[in-house]
């Protein structure tokens, strides 16, 4: 599992980032999920480092909300940004 900052996507319909309130999302990473970079190299969970940006696409659809059970969540893909 990683843990990753998804404020603005809590926030997205209020406008606005409410920079102090802030949500992480749990995020589920099984033997299905795809770890990539930019130049779609494999990667492996202990290739991520704190503090990366980072794509999560879903193995589903979502509304990701102030709930935590919403924040629970499975990656079918990780893309590292930076």
């Amino acid at each position: 599992m990683v843990q990753v900052n998804c404020s603005s996507t809590v926030n997205r319909d209020k406008g606005r980032d409410i920079e102090s309130i802030g949500y992480i999302c749990n995020v589920d990473v099984t033997e299905d999920t795809v770890i990539a970079n930019m130049n779609a190299k494999q990667l492996s969970i202990k290739d991520l480092k704190q503090g990366q940006k980072v794509e999560i696409i879903l193995n589903k659809k979502i509304e990701i909300s102030e709930s935590e059970n919403s924040r629970e969540v499975t990656a079918n893909e990780i893309n590292v940004l930076n």
